[in-house]
Protein backbone atom coordinates (compact mmCIF):
# COMPACT_ATOMS: atom_id res chain seq x y z
CA UNK A 1 0.00 0.00 0.00
CA UNK A 2 0.82 3.68 -0.57
CA UNK A 3 0.24 6.13 2.70
CA UNK A 4 0.08 9.82 2.42
CA UNK A 5 -0.57 11.76 5.35
CA UNK A 6 -0.95 15.20 5.07
CA UNK A 7 0.77 16.90 8.43
CA UNK A 8 -0.56 20.17 7.21
CA UNK A 9 -2.40 21.41 4.33
CA UNK A 10 -1.75 25.43 5.05
CA UNK A 11 0.67 27.41 3.15
CA UNK A 12 1.94 31.02 2.42
CA UNK A 13 3.10 33.55 5.06
CA UNK A 14 0.33 34.54 6.84
CA UNK A 15 -1.69 31.37 6.98
CA UNK A 16 2.10 29.80 8.50
CA UNK A 17 2.31 32.78 11.17
CA UNK A 18 -1.66 32.32 12.59
CA UNK A 19 -1.28 28.22 12.05
CA UNK A 20 -5.12 28.64 10.96
CA UNK A 21 -4.17 25.25 9.49
CA UNK A 22 -1.36 23.02 9.97
CA UNK A 23 2.25 23.87 7.88
CA UNK A 24 4.06 20.56 8.47
CA UNK A 25 4.02 19.25 4.42
CA UNK A 26 3.20 15.40 3.21
CA UNK A 27 4.54 12.08 4.23
CA UNK A 28 4.85 10.02 2.01
CA UNK A 29 4.97 5.74 2.98
CA UNK A 30 5.40 2.65 0.53
CA UNK A 31 6.71 -0.89 0.91
CA UNK A 32 10.27 0.51 1.36
CA UNK A 33 9.57 4.12 1.87
CA UNK A 34 9.56 6.28 4.70
CA UNK A 35 9.88 10.09 3.09
CA UNK A 36 8.94 13.59 4.26
CA UNK A 37 7.98 16.36 1.36
CA UNK A 38 8.68 20.28 2.41
CA UNK A 39 8.51 19.42 6.14
CA UNK A 40 7.81 23.30 7.01
CA UNK A 41 6.70 24.85 10.81
CA UNK A 42 5.15 22.08 12.44
CA UNK A 43 6.36 18.92 10.70
CA UNK A 44 7.67 17.33 13.60
CA UNK A 45 5.16 17.87 16.20
CA UNK A 46 2.66 16.49 13.77
CA UNK A 47 4.55 13.38 12.64
CA UNK A 48 4.68 12.51 17.05
CA UNK A 49 0.60 13.43 16.67
CA UNK A 50 0.10 11.23 14.04
CA UNK A 51 1.81 8.39 15.39
CA UNK A 52 4.79 8.67 12.61
CA UNK A 53 8.60 7.92 13.92
CA UNK A 54 11.54 10.44 12.47
CA UNK A 55 13.76 8.07 13.22
CA UNK A 56 12.17 5.70 10.94
CA UNK A 57 12.02 8.16 8.20
CA UNK A 58 14.78 7.45 5.39
CA UNK A 59 14.33 10.64 2.61
CA UNK A 60 13.39 13.86 2.88
CA UNK A 61 12.31 15.64 -0.33
CA UNK A 62 12.42 19.99 -0.27
CA UNK A 63 11.16 21.86 -3.13
CA UNK A 64 12.61 25.03 -2.34
CA UNK A 65 14.06 27.44 0.84
CA UNK A 66 10.61 29.59 1.37
CA UNK A 67 10.18 28.63 5.39
CA UNK A 68 6.64 27.07 4.88
CA UNK A 69 8.62 24.51 3.06
CA UNK A 70 11.59 23.61 5.27
CA UNK A 71 11.99 25.06 8.29
CA UNK A 72 11.61 21.50 10.13
CA UNK A 73 14.20 19.77 7.66
CA UNK A 74 17.41 20.21 9.89
CA UNK A 75 15.40 18.47 12.91
CA UNK A 76 14.23 15.77 10.84
CA UNK A 77 17.66 15.17 9.57
CA UNK A 78 18.35 14.67 13.22
CA UNK A 79 15.82 12.16 13.71
CA UNK A 80 16.98 10.23 10.49
CA UNK A 81 20.51 10.26 11.59
CA UNK A 82 19.96 10.06 16.00
CA UNK A 83 21.13 13.58 15.95
CA UNK A 84 24.28 12.62 14.20
CA UNK A 85 25.48 9.54 15.28
CA UNK A 86 24.37 7.88 12.28
CA UNK A 87 25.29 8.61 8.73
CA UNK A 88 22.33 7.18 6.96
CA UNK A 89 18.92 8.45 4.87
CA UNK A 90 18.74 10.46 1.97
CA UNK A 91 18.42 14.50 1.80
CA UNK A 92 17.34 15.53 -2.26
CA UNK A 93 16.57 19.20 -2.38
CA UNK A 94 17.02 22.27 -4.57
CA UNK A 95 20.39 24.56 -5.34
CA UNK A 96 18.44 27.09 -2.97
CA UNK A 97 17.97 25.05 -0.21
CA UNK A 98 21.57 23.90 -0.16
CA UNK A 99 23.99 26.56 -1.28
CA UNK A 100 21.26 29.24 -1.85
CA UNK A 101 19.96 31.34 -5.33
CA UNK A 102 20.81 34.97 -6.04
CA UNK A 103 17.56 36.44 -6.83
CA UNK A 104 17.15 39.21 -9.76
CA UNK A 105 17.17 41.82 -6.75
CA UNK A 106 20.17 40.71 -6.02
CA UNK A 107 19.62 39.02 -2.84
CA UNK A 108 19.98 35.55 -2.13
CA UNK A 109 17.52 33.38 -0.70
CA UNK A 110 19.03 30.44 1.36
CA UNK A 111 20.64 28.25 1.84
CA UNK A 112 18.53 26.52 4.47
CA UNK A 113 20.34 23.58 5.35
CA UNK A 114 23.95 24.44 6.40
CA UNK A 115 27.05 22.29 5.30
CA UNK A 116 26.96 20.60 9.35
CA UNK A 117 23.32 19.18 8.25
CA UNK A 118 24.27 18.33 4.97
CA UNK A 119 26.63 16.03 5.60
CA UNK A 120 25.02 13.77 8.22
CA UNK A 121 22.93 12.11 5.40
CA UNK A 122 24.51 9.38 3.59
CA UNK A 123 22.91 10.42 0.25
CA UNK A 124 22.32 14.02 -0.76
CA UNK A 125 20.99 15.09 -4.13
CA UNK A 126 21.08 18.37 -5.21
CA UNK A 127 18.45 18.62 -8.27
CA UNK A 128 17.00 20.89 -10.55
CA UNK A 129 13.86 20.15 -12.85
CA UNK A 130 14.83 16.63 -14.87
CA UNK A 131 17.11 15.54 -12.62
CA UNK A 132 16.13 11.59 -11.39
CA UNK A 133 17.19 10.10 -8.07
CA UNK A 134 16.77 6.87 -7.20
CA UNK A 135 15.71 6.30 -3.18
CA UNK A 136 16.82 2.86 -1.32
CA UNK A 137 17.28 1.16 -4.54
CA UNK A 138 13.62 0.83 -5.46
CA UNK A 139 11.93 3.71 -5.93
CA UNK A 140 12.95 6.74 -9.02
CA UNK A 141 12.01 10.82 -8.13
CA UNK A 142 12.19 13.35 -10.97
CA UNK A 143 12.44 17.06 -10.10
CA UNK A 144 9.84 18.88 -12.04
CA UNK A 145 9.92 22.40 -13.50
CA UNK A 146 8.11 24.87 -11.65
CA UNK A 147 7.66 28.87 -11.98
CA UNK A 148 8.23 30.53 -9.03
CA UNK A 149 9.69 33.30 -7.01
CA UNK A 150 12.23 31.14 -5.71
CA UNK A 151 14.24 30.49 -9.30
CA UNK A 152 15.22 27.20 -8.39
CA UNK A 153 11.77 25.87 -6.90
CA UNK A 154 11.52 21.63 -8.66
CA UNK A 155 8.46 19.29 -7.98
CA UNK A 156 8.20 15.78 -7.87
CA UNK A 157 7.19 13.25 -9.63
CA UNK A 158 7.49 9.49 -7.89
CA UNK A 159 7.13 5.92 -8.78
CA UNK A 160 5.56 4.25 -6.17
CA UNK A 161 4.20 0.77 -5.87
CA UNK A 162 0.73 1.47 -6.74
CA UNK A 163 0.92 4.21 -9.29
CA UNK A 164 3.20 7.85 -9.88
CA UNK A 165 2.51 10.02 -7.19
CA UNK A 166 3.08 14.18 -8.73
CA UNK A 167 3.68 16.75 -5.71
CA UNK A 168 2.96 20.26 -7.67
CA UNK A 169 4.58 22.75 -5.39
CA UNK A 170 4.29 26.85 -5.37
CA UNK A 171 4.32 27.73 -8.72
CA UNK A 172 2.27 29.87 -11.40
CA UNK A 173 0.47 27.96 -14.55
CA UNK A 174 2.46 27.95 -17.20
CA UNK A 175 2.17 25.59 -20.79
CA UNK A 176 3.61 22.91 -20.52
CA UNK A 177 3.42 22.76 -16.98
CA UNK A 178 0.81 19.14 -17.01
CA UNK A 179 3.47 17.46 -19.25
CA UNK A 180 6.23 17.33 -16.37
CA UNK A 181 2.88 15.31 -14.84
CA UNK A 182 1.31 12.88 -17.60
CA UNK A 183 0.57 9.19 -16.57
CA UNK A 184 0.39 10.41 -12.80
CA UNK A 185 -2.54 8.29 -10.85
CA UNK A 186 -2.32 10.45 -7.68
CA UNK A 187 -1.78 14.39 -7.96
CA UNK A 188 -1.36 16.50 -5.11
CA UNK A 189 -1.32 20.05 -5.79
CA UNK A 190 -0.68 23.53 -4.50
CA UNK A 191 -3.52 25.93 -4.19
CA UNK A 192 -3.33 29.16 -2.81
CA UNK A 193 -6.39 30.40 -4.07
CA UNK A 194 -9.94 29.92 -5.05
CA UNK A 195 -11.79 30.60 -7.80
CA UNK A 196 -9.90 33.08 -10.17
CA UNK A 197 -8.02 35.07 -7.09
CA UNK A 198 -4.58 33.87 -8.37
CA UNK A 199 -1.64 35.95 -6.58
CA UNK A 200 1.32 35.97 -8.05
CA UNK A 201 3.90 33.31 -8.24
CA UNK A 202 0.77 30.23 -7.08
CA UNK A 203 -2.23 28.95 -8.66
CA UNK A 204 -5.89 29.57 -8.01
CA UNK A 205 -8.21 27.05 -8.71
CA UNK A 206 -8.94 28.00 -12.44
CA UNK A 207 -5.00 26.94 -12.95
CA UNK A 208 -5.81 23.74 -11.47
CA UNK A 209 -9.02 22.92 -12.87
CA UNK A 210 -6.73 23.42 -16.45
CA UNK A 211 -4.42 21.07 -15.03
CA UNK A 212 -6.81 18.49 -14.00
CA UNK A 213 -8.25 18.42 -17.49
CA UNK A 214 -4.98 17.91 -18.85
CA UNK A 215 -3.33 14.90 -16.71
CA UNK A 216 -7.06 13.56 -15.85
CA UNK A 217 -5.52 11.82 -12.57
CA UNK A 218 -7.40 9.58 -10.77
CA UNK A 219 -7.02 11.29 -7.58
CA UNK A 220 -6.36 14.96 -7.29
CA UNK A 221 -5.74 16.31 -3.78
CA UNK A 222 -5.80 20.41 -2.95
CA UNK A 223 -3.48 21.39 -0.71
CA UNK A 224 -1.22 25.05 0.81
CA UNK A 225 -4.69 27.05 1.25
CA UNK A 226 -3.75 29.94 1.62
CA UNK A 227 -5.48 32.66 4.92
CA UNK A 228 -7.77 34.30 2.92
CA UNK A 229 -8.87 30.97 0.95
CA UNK A 230 -9.31 29.87 4.77
CA UNK A 231 -11.03 32.66 6.06
CA UNK A 232 -13.72 33.18 3.18
CA UNK A 233 -14.80 29.78 3.61
CA UNK A 234 -14.62 25.73 3.09
CA UNK A 235 -11.61 25.05 0.04
CA UNK A 236 -13.69 21.94 -0.25
CA UNK A 237 -15.97 24.18 -2.36
CA UNK A 238 -13.65 24.41 -5.07
CA UNK A 239 -12.68 20.86 -5.20
CA UNK A 240 -16.25 19.92 -5.30
CA UNK A 241 -16.25 22.35 -8.64
CA UNK A 242 -12.90 21.20 -10.22
CA UNK A 243 -14.87 17.80 -10.30
CA UNK A 244 -18.03 19.11 -11.54
CA UNK A 245 -15.92 20.24 -14.26
CA UNK A 246 -13.44 18.10 -15.01
CA UNK A 247 -14.69 14.52 -13.79
CA UNK A 248 -11.80 13.69 -11.72
CA UNK A 249 -12.35 12.88 -8.47
CA UNK A 250 -10.98 16.09 -6.50
CA UNK A 251 -10.65 16.44 -2.71
CA UNK A 252 -9.86 19.30 -0.47
CA UNK A 253 -7.24 18.12 2.28
CA UNK A 254 -7.63 18.62 5.94
CA UNK A 255 -4.69 18.36 8.24
CA UNK A 256 -4.39 14.61 9.58
CA UNK A 257 -5.96 13.26 6.76
CA UNK A 258 -4.50 9.90 5.40
CA UNK A 259 -5.13 8.72 2.00
CA UNK A 260 -4.52 4.90 1.40
CA UNK A 261 -4.32 3.97 -2.18
CA UNK A 262 -4.28 0.23 -3.65
CA UNK A 263 -6.33 -0.87 -5.79
CA UNK A 264 -8.94 2.00 -4.37
CA UNK A 265 -8.28 4.76 -2.36
CA UNK A 266 -9.34 4.65 1.36
CA UNK A 267 -9.56 7.66 3.46
CA UNK A 268 -9.53 8.75 7.06
CA UNK A 269 -8.97 11.80 9.53
CA UNK A 270 -6.25 11.09 11.54
CA UNK A 271 -8.31 11.89 15.10
CA UNK A 272 -11.26 13.17 13.52
CA UNK A 273 -14.62 11.23 11.88
CA UNK A 274 -13.94 9.38 8.62
CA UNK A 275 -13.45 11.04 5.32
CA UNK A 276 -15.31 10.51 1.84
CA UNK A 277 -13.69 7.66 0.24
CA UNK A 278 -12.95 7.83 -3.48
CA UNK A 279 -13.05 4.14 -5.30
CA UNK A 280 -12.22 5.36 -8.54
CA UNK A 281 -9.16 3.37 -9.18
Amino acid sequence: MTELTFLGTGGGRFTTISQLRQTGGLYVRDRGLRCNIDPGPGALVHMHRYGLDPTKTDSILVSHSHPDHCTDAVVLLEGITRGGLDRKGTLVAAKSVLRGEKLPDGRTLGPVVGSFHQKMVADLHEVGPGDKVRLNGMYDVEATKQDHSDPATVGFRMRLTHGQLSYIIDTQYFDGLADWHQGSRVVVCQMTRGGSARVPWHMCTDDVERLAEQIQPRLLLLTHFGYKTLKEGDPGTWAQRITDRTGVPTVAARDGLRVTAGSSFEMELLGGPPAAAHDKS
